[in-house]
């Protein structure tokens, strides 16, 4: 026998406000329909994955980055050694601070543009050719471009906090460009 189903309540947005989490589960499992418990199910996902700051899918067979578009809290993500390829999902990540794409097929850094927060981007073996989406970036202080395209450092001219540019096996032949970055060593 199902239990009696409880008076209408207040919405669960309501309860998640006043409450911690331990407790409005306990007032909302208390003679909970199945259909309370999917709610309830689905809102604790939510809040828990809002909350999310790191994230490490290192050598995993993540291909496709859509569902991290809403991790707006996240500031470490590690995707190296997977098959990503578009770095679209994460342009609405303002708050990310460590970026490792290393090995991946990532071709195009547009996406990335946005994310003045950025400090590390590791894109070491990857696909990309054009650092122009990198030249509002800042805060950038660390950037690996080991076995890409990439010929022209000039897009970094303005990144006067970079203190670290590994340029192995690139295209890049000249620095001219870099001369003006102090903090370069």
């Amino acid at each position: 026998m199902m239990p009696k189903p409880r008076a209408a309540a207040a919405p669960l947005e309501r309860f998640f406000d006043e409450c911690d989490v331990a407790e409005c589960v306990t007032r909302l499992l208390d003679g909970a329909s199945v259909f309370r418990l999917a709610a309830v199910s689905r809102r604790l996902r939510a809040a828990v994955f809002a909350n999310v700051t790191s994230l490490d899918l290192e050598s995993t067979e993540v291909v496709d980055l859509a569902p991290l578009a809403s991790l707006t809290n996240l500031k470490v993500l590690d995707v190296e050694g997977t098959s990503v390829a578009d770095l679209a999902p994460l342009a609405s990540l303002t708050n990310l601070e460590v970026l490792d794409v290393e090995g991946t097929s990532v071709a195009d850094l547009a996406p990335l543009a946005g994310l003045t927060k950025l400090f590390y981007l590791d894109l070491a073996h990857t696909k990309i050719a054009d650092l122009a989406p990198l030249a509002g970036l800042t805060n950038l202080g660390y950037l690996n471009i080991e076995g890409t395209s990439v010929a022209d450092v000039a897009p970094l001219a303005g990144l006067t906090e970079l203190m670290s540019l590994i340029a192995r096996n690139t295209e890049v032949a000249n620095l001219a460009p870099l001369a003006g970055l102090t903090n370069l060593g």
